[in-house]
């Protein structure tokens, strides 16, 4: 999906019927539904793989005061941009889930442009969750994972 997602990127303008502008439609159309019942409410965005990519770019056009990414993409894909991206100013907290056998997950604050990032290496002892696709579908069932989204909402 994240292939066909970043081919899809026109040099024109997209348009309805394009996957990136239908996933963010949808995405924008959810926010507004929430901010309009809960507007002094605080908007925590939590992804996985390539969401974590289309969450950042979503940042952008809205205000959420925490993003969490689970085995996301972000070095792969800030390759089209100069230093390879920038951080958000408006967003206050980034908190990054990665594994060292998740060959889709980035350190994203490697990159200086990123320094604010919180990297948070999950770490298994099972060999099986070592390969790269168990290692990057088994963020969902570690508790570790669990704890640290439940102690970073309650900051």
């Amino acid at each position: 999906l994240g292939d066909i997602l970043a081919l899809s990127q026109k040099d024109s303008e997209l348009e309805p019927g394009d996957a990136y502008y239908d996933i963010m439609a949808l995405l924008t159309e959810k926010y507004d539904i929430v901010n309009i019942k809960f507007p002094d409410s605080r908007k925590i965005l939590i992804a996985h793989s390539l969401g974590g990519q289309l969450g950042y770019t979503l940042t952008w056009r809205k205000h959420f005061d925490t993003l969490i990414t689970l085995g996301a993409p972000i070095t792969w894909f800030s390759i089209k941009h100069k230093n390879f991206g920038k951080m958000n100013p408006n967003l206050r907290s980034w908190f990054n889930f990665w594994k060292k056998g998740d060959r889709v997950a980035s350190v994203i604050s490697e990159n200086p442009e990123f320094s604010a990032v919180h990297d948070i290496q999950v770490r298994s002892f099972n060999p099986l969750n070592w390969f790269t696709a168990k290692s990057h579908s088994s963020y969902w069932q570690s508790n570790f994972v669990h704890s640290s989204i439940a102690k970073i909402i309650l900051l």
